[in-house]
């Protein structure tokens, strides 16, 4: 089966989080994003659904 991907925006909708600490997980490599080329990054569903609580309740809660 094929794997899901989302845009940041899509991810950020999906967890309820804002698309800058989407960002700052990718940074902090709590959350890999993959590049499918120049400014376009996607994010695997299953990446996403299988991050830890903890790092789920370390956000800030705003859609920025």
């Amino acid at each position: 089966m094929e794997p899901t991907y989302l845009t940041v925006e899509q991810a950020a909708e999906h967890i309820q989080v804002s698309k800058k600490t989407i960002r700052r997980w990718m940074d902090d490599g709590r959350l890999i994003g993959r590049y499918f080329g120049p400014g376009v990054i996607r994010i695997r569903l299953d990446d996403l659904e299988n991050l830890p609580e903890t790092t789920r309740a370390d956000t800030d809660n705003t859609n920025a």
